[in-house]
């Protein structure tokens, strides 16, 4: 239970011990067609040195890289990645973090190098935290990027407001998108996309300090919050929310919003394509609780579209909830030889060179290394990546 106080505490990142060029945050993991055609992976995170580090296979081999930091700037935090196919036709990375200044800043690949960003503050804010970022085709076929945040409006406690710096096509904009009512600030953004067969919408996901979960939409026309509320005979969300889209089998666009409850299991509100839901997905077997849901949608060998939420387990172990086309079902992915616990999974899909669909699931292990669980078409695996 003091593991669980501790991740409810932290709302999304940790500090570990002090072994060098250790991580020390949920790594945001991405993957990225090169100009040569190589399907690469890029899983960044913060160092315990403080800077921005990633772990990438570069279709060969895995690689460790440092990121360095912004200028002007001692440590960045929660960082969060994207990629983006800019007007010239350039495939890009962008990995938005919250600096040591209380700033957005952001490290970006161009084509062709590696730069910093500061992109400060949203007007009248005095800093902003847990960025979430996604990418978007406007009605004009402006490719833009949003990056939704938590800013603090001022000095006096709990007047944070839901903020997003965007990337119209052209330039960058902050705008504050305010507060779901009743609320006095919210906490921990997850961003998505969804087309509901005629228009692109988005989708951010967080929890109010009425511990409901509350979400801000773009209709296509305009912005809209409404409160989600909260599973039958809970109290509130206990961890924050982690959203995706998927097509179910009659061809509907679903949305999810996995969090966990304040029962400690896992639980979902959802969008059928007509109506929203909840749905408490309870534990896997032998669990007190589990925390930091992270979820991927995959198609299998046999076409069926799945759902895979990763989450750590109470008896520190990586467990999944998944959906394999006709039903929930619980596995527990065990750990990685000389380990004992980990923390915090993020997973990608990613077709390798061969055409195998595979899955990988990356934490953060109390060796302090980063470890992977995959699945390589065949089998699930485990691999120790390391440290830089």
């Amino acid at each position: 239970m003091k593991r669980l106080c501790s991740i409810i505490a932290a709302a999304g990142w940790f500090v570990l011990g002090t072994a060098a060029y250790a991580i020390s945050s949920t790594p945001t993991t991405i993957t990225y067609l090169d100009a040569s055609g190589n399907q690469r992976i890029y899983s960044f995170a913060s160092g315990n040195n403080s800077h921005l580090v990633v772990n990438y296979w570069d279709g060969f081999h895995w690689h460790w890289a440092d990121q360095g930091l912004p200028a002007g700037t001692t440590a960045i935090y929660s960082p969060n990645a994207i990629t983006y196919l800019d007007g010239s036709g350039n495939q890009r990375i962008y990995v938005f973090a919250t600096a040591s200044n209380s700033h957005l800043v952001v490290n970006y690949w161009d084509g062709s190098a590696w730069h910093w960003a500061d992109q400060g503050v949203a007007p009248g804010a005095i800093g902003v935290s847990g960025p979430s970022a996604v990418t978007y085709v406007d009605g004009s076929g402006n490719r833009r990027i949003y990056v939704f945040a938590v800013a603090t409006n001022s000095p006096v406690a709990n007047s944070d407001h839901l903020v997003v710096n965007y990337w119209d096509g052209f330039a960058w904009h902050w705008a504050d998108q305010g507060l779901p009512a009743g609320n006095t600030y919210v906490f921990d953004p997850s961003a998505i996309t969804y087309f509901d067969g005629s228009t692109q919408r988005l989708y951010v996901f967080a929890i109010g300090d009425n511990n409901h979960l509350e979400v801000n939409y773009w209709d296509g026309a305009a912005w809209h919050w409404a409160d989600q509320g909260l599973p039958a005979g809970m109290s509130g969300i206990a961890v924050p929310p982690m959203a995706i889209t998927y097509m179910d089998g009659a061809g509907h666009q679903r949305i999810y919003a996995f969090c966990v409850g304040s029962n400690l299991h896992l639980v979902v509100n959802y969008w059928d394509g007509f109506s929203w839901h909840w749905a408490d997905q309870g534990l896997p077997a032998g669990a007190s609780w589990v925390a930091g849901p992270n979820a991927v949608t995959y198609v299998d060998a046999t076409g069926n579209q799945r759902i895979y939420v990763f989450a750590e387990g109470s008896n520190n172990h990586l467990v999944v909830n998944y959906w394999n086309g006709s039903g929930w079902h619980w596995a527990d992915q065990g750990l990685p030889a000389g380990t004992t616990a980990l923390y915090y999974p993020n997973s990608i899909t990613y077709v390798d060179a061969a055409g195998n669909r595979r899955i990988y699931a990356f934490a953060d292990a109390n060796t302090d290394h980063l470890v992977v669980n995959y699945w390589n078409g065949f089998d699930w695996a485990w691999a120790d990546q390391g440290t830089l």
